[in-house]
């Protein structure tokens, strides 16, 4: 699911908060001694790297090279193109640091990423991820990497949908699980791992991020204003997405191919019997 995938790994933050291995406000330097008195790192949080906020090369060019063996090393020796908490920039880096933080913390368990997203987040509501891809020094390629059914994609929906509750299972308590939408400073259309009512249509493959013109924002602003407003979803290549809306108690997942004409505004409009927007609008 490509990007999709990041919501996964901010309700593995999360869980990894609720349980005390470490502190979503944290600084990332007090587990990574590499960063340990260089400037702008040094001050980066665990949270600034969720909400893609931490100033480092957010598509540093040797993070996304096929070739590079290593990507958590490469994500960690990226340049900082910004202070922290100033900017947001949209990419792979932070999530391949965090990557790195928590097998840190893990270190001892024995366990890798993979096996404390299993363990604390996946098994507990039953989802199987088909597989996981790893670079070439064996590490989680956690951005991206994750292959997966439709039916099990839509479980992690339903664990969203409950407030982190499944059955009679609490697996993530919900004020944990709110962090991940709460809008990051810079761009109110994005919560950590997860896009928000107003980022819809705003996906990486339409480039419509922050810096956008005005037509293009008050645009996005109409298609979205007839929407029920709480919710929240996960996008990945290809059009792929993960919506939650809990309003309409519904999940829903689609699944699609890269290039294909897609808009999330239309196709929510049609699945809940809402109007198109009057002309002018997309």
């Amino acid at each position: 699911v490509f990007n999709g995938c990041q919501g996964m790994w901010a309700v593995a933050a999360v869980a990894a908060d609720q349980d005390g291995l470490l502190g979503l406000d944290e600084r990332v330097a007090d587990t990574l001694e590499s960063w340990r008195g260089v400037a702008g790192k040094q001050d980066i949080t665990v949270r600034q790297l969720l909400t893609m906020e931490s100033g480092l090369a957010a598509n540093d060019n040797k993070v996304r090279d096929a070739g590079t063996r290593d990507r958590y090393l490469a994500a960690v020796e990226a340049p900082m193109v910004a202070l922290p908490g100033e900017s947001f920039r949209f990419g792979p880096t932070a999530w391949y640091v965090f990557a790195a933080v928590l097998e840190a913390k893990l270190a001892e368990s024995g366990e890798d990423a993979l096996d404390y997203l299993k363990r604390r987040v996946l098994d507990p509501i039953g989802m199987e991820v088909y597989y996981w891809g790893r670079d070439r020094a064996e590490h989680l390629e956690i951005p991206t990497g994750g292959f997966l059914t439709a039916r099990e994609w839509s479980k992690f929906g339903q664990l969203v949908l409950g407030q982190g509750r499944l059955g009679d299972r609490q697996v993530i308590e919900p004020a944990k699980l709110a962090e991940c939408f709460r809008p990051s400073r810079h761009n109110p259309a994005s919560g950590m791992g997860f896009g928000l009512v107003s980022g819809l249509d705003a996906t990486e493959e339409k480039a419509v991020r922050p810096g956008q013109t005005a037509p293009e924002a008050a645009r996005e602003r109409q298609r979205a204003a007839a929407l029920p407003q709480d919710i929240v979803f996960s996008s990945g290549h290809g059009n792929q997405r993960l919506y939650v809306i809990p309003s309409e108690d519904l999940v829903l997942v689609r699944q699609g191919l890269p290039g294909s004409e897609f808009s999330d505004a239309d196709f929510l409009r049609l699945v809940l019997g809402i109007d198109r927007p009057p002309a002018g609008g997309r």
